[in-house]
């Protein structure tokens, strides 16, 4: 591709992609969406994505699987609902003034009701990756509500709200003690087999033991051309001849193949008689364990899912309604700041307090975006150049508001006039379309969606500026198309308070 004499980037980053055997695919630079003007892009040599990202663990590297306690999870559990039975037949002598049997049905009903609230949100938050701590509150606050009603329609109000708080209270503090002391016994993370695997699977395998949550144990691999005894630290168990012995022998909770394989393994251990073993491709561990799916490998039959008849989306009514209600109070919890933002912007020197930008919406839809300024004016000069950490561009006023995120705050009127919703992904600038629709598949999907002030992408992967990290923003993105619903619109709201609170990502 040539690149015109005129163009050029003031301030850019690099980024290089190797394939396998090291030799470089790409070099090159590319302006990221945040700046305003023309884009500018300038390239090294033809840009292209690469196949695979391979990742090599050093010899002296040993997995760090874990050893499971014998009937720890079972025991675990029993031990949460013992303590929530006690603490609950306490609460109903002490504070409602009930004994004997009347205590006894009303201990078992009402811990009952606690137990399955705490387990259903700790469930949740294991696939979600939410923390201990909001688990728990999610559960209470679950709990806390089904009680509610069985003290309106059986109960007759015999625990008044007092009550009713307190031990919700004490609850929520014994829920997340609970948790934060036995997590790793109630999640003791699964076991993972790798059956031949191919580059991707030990990329996807190594990046859960690199930045996840541990939720997956690698304890082995059966491969034929397995040299050695292990392969990157992790353990060689036999060949795929004695496949079904080896998985009879470990017991793994997954075992990760390819596609192909993938029948035949499920043939063979249906005919051995073993169905608690879960037989996932690359694609599907991936969209399980890293809740994002990688466009390179993405079929069409896998956007046919997005589309299946079982899967329970919430209406564009429902999320429309969704986004006005969360904008509208957003709008007047942080009223204030729209009062002393621009008041602060104007103290540093002239220029306009809104900064606007031509976006990408829903559909391929073109719209106006909304932010405050935290820039110079004419900072780009014609040349769009991406933000960079401690930018000279930036005013010091906009450092503040670029850390805090408060910069975003106009969005939300971009939300009730229907161009954006709360969680979506980010809006991309037309600018970038093509190249960005050429060397990363799929990347037109993006588009089915109405773009968003925060989303799936934007809490588990920080600011970016190359093609590469487009198309890790993209993978997130996909899983969202396909998962999107009220629950998780909310555990991203949540994260992204994380996200705000410790300023990730923001530059």
């Amino acid at each position: 591709m040539g690149v015109p004499e005129q163009m050029g980037v003031q301030s850019a980053a690099t980024f290089s992609l190797h394939d396998q055997g090291g030799e470089s695919l790409t070099e090159g630079i590319i302006a990221h969406d945040d700046a305003g003007g023309p884009a500018t892009l300038e390239y090294a040599a033809t840009l292209e994505y690469a196949p695979t990202l391979e990742y090599t663990a050093p010899p002296e590297l040993e997995w760090p699987g874990r050893e499971r306690w014998p009937h720890g999870e079972l025991w675990a559990r029993a031990a949460l609902a013992g303590s929530l039975g006690t603490l609950t037949a306490v609460l109903l002598a002490t504070q409602v003034n009930i004994w004997g049997f009347s205590l006894v049905g009303l201990t078992v009903a009402i811990t009952t009701i606690w137990f399955l609230s705490l387990r259903r949100s700790a469930h949740l938050a294991r696939e979600q990756e939410i923390g201990s701590i909001v688990a728990a509150l999610a559960g209470t606050v679950l709990g806390l509500a089904a009680i509610s009603l069985l003290n309106f329609w059986a109960l007759d109000l015999l625990i008044s709200t007092t009550e009713l708080l307190v031990m919700a209270g004490c609850v929520l503090l014994l829920a997340a003690t609970f948790y934060a002391v036995a997590a790793r016994i109630l999640d003791p993370g699964r076991r993972v087999i790798l059956l031949e695997p191919d580059q991707d699977a030990r990329d996807l395998v190594y990046e859960l033991q690199e930045v996840r949550n541990r939720r997956f144990d690698c304890v082995g691999i059966i491969d034929d051309s397995a040299a050695g005894n292990r392969s990157n630290g992790v353990p060689f168990l036999g060949d795929t001849s004695d496949a079904v012995d080896v998985l009879r022998r470990v017991r793994p909770d997954v075992v990760v193949c390819s596609a192909d394989a993938r029948t035949d393994l499920a043939d063979r251990l249906l005919a051995a008689g073993m169905t608690s073993v879960h037989v996932l491709d690359t694609n599907e561990f991936q969209e399980s364990a890293l809740h994002r799916v990688d466009s390179r490998n993405a079929t069409p039959a896998w956007f046919a899912s997005v589309l299946d008849i079982d899967r329970q989306n919430y209406s564009a009514r429902a999320k429309r309604a969704l986004d006005v209600t969360v904008a509208s109070l957003a709008l007047v919890l942080t009223s204030p700041f729209f009062a002393v933002i621009p008041v602060l912007i104007r103290l540093t020197g002239p220029g306009p307090v809104l900064f606007r930008q031509i976006r990408v919406g829903e559909g391929g839809k073109l719209f106006e975006i909304l932010k405050f300024r935290t820039m110079v004016p004419d900072a780009e000069a014609g040349r769009a150049v991406w933000a960079t950490d401690n930018d000279p561009r930036a005013t010091p006023v906009g450092r503040v508001l670029r850390k805090t995120r408060l910069d975003e705050l106009p969005q939300l009127w971009n939300v009730i006039r229907g161009e954006m919703s709360i969680v979506g992904p980010r809006p991309e600038r037309p600018e970038f379309l093509d190249v960005l629709g050429a060397h990363v598949p799929f990347w037109s999907r993006r588009d089915l969606l109405k773009p968003g002030i925060t989303g799936w992408a934007q809490v588990h992967f920080a600011y970016t500026a190359d093609v590469a990290g487009a198309a890790t923003k993209l993978s997130y993105d996909l899983y969202y198309l396909k998962h999107r619903s009220l629950g998780l619109d909310a555990v991203i709201l949540s994260k992204t308070f994380g996200v705000v609170l410790f300023r990730r990502g923001s530059r």
